[in-house]
Formats: C-alpha cells, sequence, structure tokens
C-alpha cells in the first residue's frame, strides 16, 4: 500500500487543478490510516471502517469509494473530506497495479525484491520500515512541511465522518505527530523503492485518480434524480442478533481465556478479535424469513403508485 507521504504527493498532484486548501486536504488524506493510532479504549478502531471495504469481494482488500462519494457527497467542498475520497481510491490503484511490481515469492515466503535483485522478507509490515526511507525523499521533493497535531489548530476543521475515530489522528500519539517526526529523521537510500520510479507511479495515480473523480460525478449526476428506497439491514433483513448470539458462543468455546461474564465495549480487544474472525459471516449470514417476499412485494406496490 502507498506510504502516508505518498498519498500526501498524490494529493497535492490532484489539488494543482483544484486549489484546495491543501493543509486540510493532506491531513483528509492520511486520515484512513489513522486507526493504527486510536488507543484499545478509546473508542472504535477498525480498518475495515475508515477503509470502507467491500467484502462481497473475496480476495485481497476493495475500498468501496463509491460507498464513500455517495454517502459523503454533499461534503466533498470540505477539503477533509476530499483527501480521505482520494486516499480510498489511491489505495485500490496500488494495491493493483503498483505494490505487485515490488513484490515477489521465494520459497513460499512473500517479500519484497530489492533494487539489486536480491530477495527481502519483511515479517512487520512488508518493507514498512524500508518504505521510510523512501518517504522522507518524498517529503522533500513535494515540501510536505509538518503538520498541526491538534483539532483546536485548525480554525476550519469539521469533520462528521462516521466510520473514522479522531482520537488516531490528533493528540501527540496520532498519526499527524507521527508524520512530523518522521519529516525530520535522517535521509537514506532505500533499498526496494527507486525513487524516480515512484514519481513517476505518482504522476500516473494521479492521472487514474482524475479519470475515477469524473466517472464518480456522473454516477452521482445520473443517481441523484432517482428515487431511491432506503432499508436497514441489521435485525432487519438479516438474522443479525441470533447470529451474532450464535458467533459469539462459538467465539467463547474457541477462545476459553476470555471472560464470558465481562460487558464488552467497542475497542475492547477481544470484541475486535472476534469482529474480525466473523464480520464477514455475519454480513453474508442468514435473512430473516420471508424478508426478501416482504421487499419485493412493498417494491411492486410502490412501483404500482407511482
Amino acid at each position: 500500500m502507498p506510504s502516508a507521504r505518498i498519498h500526501e504527493a498524490i494529493a497535492k498532484e490532484v489539488n494543482k487543478n483544484i486549489g484546495f486548501d491543501e493543509l486540510l486536504l493532506r491531513i483528509g488524506t492520511v486520515a484512513p490510516d489513522s486507526w493504527r493510532n486510536v488507543e484499545a479504549k478509546s473508542g472504535i478502531k477498525d480498518k475495515y471502517l475508515t477503509h470502507f471495504w467491500d467484502f462481497r469481494v473475496k480476495s485481497g482488500q476493495a475500498n468501496d469509494y463509491i460507498e464513500f462519494y455517495m454517502k459523503y457527497y454533499n461534503y466533498l467542498s470540505n477539503p477533509f473530506y476530499f483527501g480521505y475520497l482520494i486516499h480510498l481510491i489511491v489505495d485500490q490503484y496500488w494495491k493493483t497495479y503498483i505494490d505487485p511490481k515490488y513484490e515477489m515469492v521465494k520459497d513460499g515466503i512473500r517479500g519484497f525484491k530489492l533494487k539489486n535483485g536480491e530477495f527481502h522478507s519483511d515479517n512487520n509490515w512488508w518493507g514498512y520500515f524500508d518504505s521510510l526511507k523512501m518517504q522522507r525523499k518524498i517529503a522533500k521533493i513535494y515540501e510536505l512541511g509538518e503538520l498541526p497535531i491538534n483539532q483546536s489548530d485548525l480554525a476550519n476543521f469539521t469533520c462528521c465522518i462516521d466510520e473514522l475515530n479522531l482520537s488516531g489522528l490528533f493528540g501527540p500519539n496520532g498519526t499527524l505527530n507521527y508524520l512530523n517526526k518522521e519529516i525530520m529523521a535522517n535521509d537514506e537510500e532505500s533499498e526496494i523503492y527507486d525513487i524516480d520510479e515512484v514519481i513517476s507511479d505518482i504522476h500516473k495515480t494521479k492521472e487514474h485518480v482524475e479519470e475515477e473523480l469524473a466517472k464518480l460525478a456522473l454516477l452521482q449526476e445520473n443517481n441523484i434524480n432517482k428515487i431511491k428506497i432506503a432499508v436497514d439491514i441489521d435485525d432487519t433483513i438479516l438474522c443479525t442478533k441470533e447470529l451474532e448470539k450464535l458467533y459469539w458462543g462459538k467465539f467463547l468455546l474457541d477462545n476459553p481465556e476470555v471472560d464470558a461474564d465481562k460487558e464488552y465495549k467497542w475497542g475492547d480487544m477481544e470484541l475486535s478479535i472476534f469482529w474480525s474472525q466473523y464480520r464477514e459471516k455475519m454480513a453474508f449470514g442468514e435473512v430473516k424469513p420471508y424478508a426478501s417476499a416482504a421487499l419485493m412485494l412493498n417494491y411492486n406496490l410502490f412501483n404500482v403508485k407511482t
């Protein structure tokens, strides 16, 4: 996946034809990855949410940036929201077209191909630490200066993105302060990434983002005058509570060290593990009896009336 500095650089390139507040745009485009810095007991910490993952895709990551666009369309004049959207588009492009150039498998181990042709295995963050060296060069080339670390330092900042926990973005332990520290680090040469090739990839990605933005705008235009029927999913169509009870019981059997009597809250490690294991099964679980028939009946009645 592209690092934070690459996200910022691409956002700056896209912004040349738009003219948004660059600071808010940069903060918005690094915000989705701030889930990493959300403390365990401070609320939702979930990459699936911040990146709008589409669980219908069974292999690999799939950021559903169309869902983000349609949900927050009316907020996209805000550079923070616009930067957030760019992040989701860029992630998907790099996952599909850029990352594979640097990846290789040797003896069944997935890792990175070094510039000298040798194999490098990183069991931590897939070459993350080496990519920091490249990020520092990107920060200098694109003049990515320090970012304010407190929300109160941004007079025009507003954010109502339900899927984002701002506690991981701001503050001394937040993503923004982390990035500031990395700007000041010593410059080193990456063993994996050729800086000229990365800059070329940044320009290619910028063009892709602009193409996707045009498609999204057309999608919104085609749908804006259509009648939309919203139907709740959890405990309306799906047997959510029943499935949660079923899988929680299985989870407790498989993990006897988990306290069955404790009242868990979002952010608790045990609950995070549970949802990571069973989220998809519940999302595609059993439909309530007669739900499909009831939806079709009401849909037909609605069409007759209109």
